[in-house]
């Protein structure tokens, strides 16, 4: 029997996506340590990278459909009442995710 090969796909922060990070660094500076911030920003990049398999799972963007690209986002739900939303758009020729916020 013959093990099909998953696509993997390459993931990348844009410029926009970096200014949002240090943002949310900054936000969470308020509330929380430095290394408690740093651990939730890490968290966040660990679940924006899980888009490497399957990031066509993600809930198309209804506010940037007008773009040319096809938006889609993921929620990062860091407590019940904390969501991060995490959006993308896919580069399906070059195999590639774009996280520009």
């Amino acid at each position: 029997m013959e093990s099909s090969k998953e696509i993997r796909y390459q993931v990348i922060l844009t410029a926009s996506a970096w200014v949002s990070v240090d943002e949310l660094l900054e936000y969470l500076g308020e509330y929380y340590s430095v290394n408690r911030s740093e651990e939730i920003v890490d968290l966040l990049f660990e679940y924006a990278a899980t888009l490497q398999e399957k990031p066509e799972r993600g809930t198309k963007e209804k506010m940037l459909i007008y773009r040319k690209e096809d938006y889609r986002f993921i929620l990062f739900k860091r407590t019940n009442r904390s969501e991060i939303k995490i959006i993308y758009y896919i580069d399906e020729s070059a195999k590639i995710v774009y996280v520009t916020d």
